[in-house]
């Protein structure tokens, strides 16, 4: 495993790059302003990790997963000093570093000055402030990885290349509809891809008469009942209008779009606040009482949920209408119990 990197932060193309030159540093840091909203990166470099450690003929290795906002310092301190009595390494993942307490950053601190480097620590950090002292304190033992939406003129870049993976080709226009359909969002872009590389079988080449045939966004859906029903809770209604816009032919990839567009939209609100200039709006409604019924821990899990429930979709025989009700059960399940 390579040595400890500076302090300069890389963007994430050339911290790819540098996995697959230099080996996996011993201490990374995943920071952006909203990561959730580009999780896709986050759990792509993560993946990458996990690949390095399984194709360099070493022994197997153990995941640690740690939530700072809700696991102690002392466990996730623990976990960086004590070796696994399993596997020879570990790969250890602390989300929300930033809300680690004091003895937790000087815990952290003091690791990162001589990491064992047969393990891997990945640091993840929402809403990344660099002039926060907790930073500067470990910043110099670590690489930094900027976690970022690319630009809208990279998109289509990222759709050829996820075109690419799937062993397709696409047209300008193509990737033009996937882009205003999608949007900068890489997770959602990459499940349109899986979708659309199912749906054209062993063409190579994908087209714009594939993508509207592929998605076929019926203007007949209503995104916004969908998303008021889910961000009151409100089970009964949810299901039935799962139920209406099933019958009424609407895709159930389209159902899923639906609802993962509401929990990144949701946790966005959540880490930004509230606009007091903002105007009154259904939509800006819908925000405040999403906020009311949901806990962020529970959205973030059930991204999770509704990824699971899109490949079941794609690729089981299941029924769709037990797909997605087994879905929204387990996302509601503490019904209408409001947040505190």
């Amino acid at each position: 495993m390579a040595k400890a990197g500076g302090s300069t932060p890389q963007n994430y193309s050339e911290a790819e790059r540098t996995i697959k030159r230099d080996g996996i540093k011993p201490v990374y840091l995943l920071a952006g302003r909203k990561l959730w909203a580009d999780s896709y990166l986050r759990d792509r470099f993560i993946d990458k990790v996990k690949e390095q450690f399984k194709g360099d003929g070493a022994s197997d290795y153990t995941l640690e997963l740690f939530h700072a906002a809700s696991d102690s310092a002392e466990s996730i301190i623990n976990s960086l000093s004590t070796a696994n009595l399993f596997t020879d390494r570990k790969l250890i993942v602390i989300h929300d570093v930033q809300r680690l307490s004091q003895q937790g950053i000087k815990g952290l601190a003091q690791y990162t000055k001589s990491p064992n480097l047969d393990n891997c620590v990945i640091l993840v950090s929402l809403n990344f402030d660099a002039r926060k002292k907790w930073y500067s304190s470990i910043n110099n033992n670590l690489m930094s990885v900027k976690i970022e939406t690319p630009f809208a003129n990279k998109i289509p870049q990222w759709i050829t290349l996820f075109a690419k993976s799937r062993g397709k080709n696409i047209s300008r226009g193509a990737s033009g509809l996937i882009a205003e359909f999608s949007g900068d969002t890489l997770q959602m872009i990459d499940m349109e891809m899986e979708k659309l590389s199912i749906f054209v079988g062993e063409k190579e080449l994908i087209e714009e008469n594939d993508v509207k045939e592929a998605i076929g966004f019926s203007r007949q859906l209503s995104p916004f009942d969908l998303e008021k029903y889910f961000a009151n809770k409100d089970l009964n209604w949810t299901l039935s209008a799962i139920d209406n816009m099933l019958q009424r032919g609407e895709k159930p990839t389209s159902i899923t779009i639906t609802i993962y567009n509401f929990i990144m939209n949701t946790l966005i609100y959540m880490e930004a606040g509230s606009n007091p200039s903002a105007r009154w709006s259904p939509r800006e409604q819908n925000k405040k009482d999403a906020v009311k019924y949901w806990r962020r821990t529970d959205l973030i899990e059930s991204l999770e949920l509704v990824r699971e429930s899109d490949r079941k979709i794609k690729q089981t025989k299941i029924p769709h209408r037990v797909i997605l009700t087994e879905l929204v059960l387990k996302m509601f399940s503490k019904k209408g119990e409001p947040v505190v």
